[in-house]
């Protein structure tokens, strides 16, 4: 994928976000996240038409399934806990376990050893995700919902882990078709 293709993805994806969000906040999560899921499948779906050659093998395709429970797990319990808890608490630990749960997976379960510098930055992440949690106390009769948002927070960010370390194991021939079976089984979910 190119730097622009690249630059093109991560701003899609973050408005998309960021947009899905205030949607949750107005209404239904669950209903925001398979509005999302089905988007991302009608994306994919044509980017498939257009640029795919190469068919997914086996193997990528049961990793795209195992892709897409982690996606539906993740977007459901997000946009759920944007609802019910506050953005400042969900979105970080969210991206605090979607982002070690995949290197803790990587360690373990394939002798994977991260360098000095990626260790440095995950034990960054726990001060401040504190920090951004913590920056603006609930008022009285909120803790409930803080620590509803912070259970679905944990919950997306666990399902977002899954879903990066199974696309971590997805070859670059028949990506976006993969990536449509992914879609698909986030909308079973």
């Amino acid at each position: 994928m190119s730097s622009t293709m690249a630059l093109a993805a991560a701003v899609l994806f973050g408005l998309s976000h960021f947009l899905n969000g205030v949607l949750a906040k107005r209404g239904s999560g669950l209903r925001v996240a398979v509005y999302s899921q089905l988007g991302g499948a009608a994306f994919f779906a044509a980017a498939a038409l257009c640029t795919d050659t190469a068919r997914p093998s086996g193997p990528e395709l049961a990793w795209a399934t195992v892709s897409g429970v982690g996606a539906g797990i993740g977007v459901c319990a997000l946009y759920e806990g944007v609802r019910r808890g506050g953005v400042s608490v969900v979105i970080p630990l969210s991206g605090l376990f979607s982002v070690s749960l995949p290197m803790l997976g990587a360690v373990l379960l394939l002798g994977e050893r991260p360098g000095h510098v990626t260790l440095l930055a995950l034990a960054g992440l726990l001060p401040a995700i504190w920090l951004l949690t913590s920056a603006g106390r609930p008022g009285p009769g909120t803790g409930s919902t803080t620590a509803r948002g912070a259970a679905l927070g944990v919950v997306a960010g666990a399902g977002f882990g899954l879903q990066l370390h199974a696309l971590a194991h997805i070859g670059p021939g028949g990506t976006a078709a993969a990536l449509l079976v992914g879609q698909a089984a986030s909308l079973l979910v």
